[in-house]
């Protein structure tokens, strides 16, 4: 499988909750606003209103900075993605002779899991993005 393959089958369920869960946070903060704004055109209290809408907005703009931060930072690129299988050339290199233990050890400081789906006979294997390159070397 390329990098290229590999980075559109990255596993980003919790990555879409979490953007999910961003955006209702967004829709509230834009109902709250519309509200404040009313109340001004209304007539109310434009000092105090007028903080309110300040600290609305700026919790606006941080969910707005973290929402973009949120979709860039756990996806992995194909030159990523590329710098990480070269990495592990070397760990692939040993584990065909490794013992039992040292594949256990190597399999989970990368964050591998290995799924079996008994009914169709495939195993899916995914690893977090939390492993760093270069942490596992020499058959550690």
């Amino acid at each position: 499988m390329t990098p290229e393959a590999l980075t559109q089958h990255q596993d980003d369920d919790r990555h879409s909750a979490d953007q999910a869960a961003l955006h209702a946070q967004l829709r509230e903060l834009d109902r709250r606003i519309a509200n404040l704004l009313a109340a001004i055109e209304a007539g109310g209290d434009l000092s105090a209103l007028t903080q309110q809408l300040q600290r609305r907005t700026d919790e606006r703009n941080g969910l707005h900075a973290r929402l973009n931060q949120h979709d860039h930072a756990d996806l992995w690129t194909p030159a990523q993605m590329t710098a990480v299988l070269d990495e592990l050339g070397g760990i692939a290199a040993i584990l065909p002779t490794a013992d039992p233990t040292t594949k256990t050890a190597i399999y989970a400081s990368l964050g591998l899991r290995l799924e079996y789906n008994h009914a169709q006979k495939t195993i899916r294997a995914t690893a977090d993005k939390a492993c760093v390159p270069g942490r596992v070397r020499g058959g550690t």
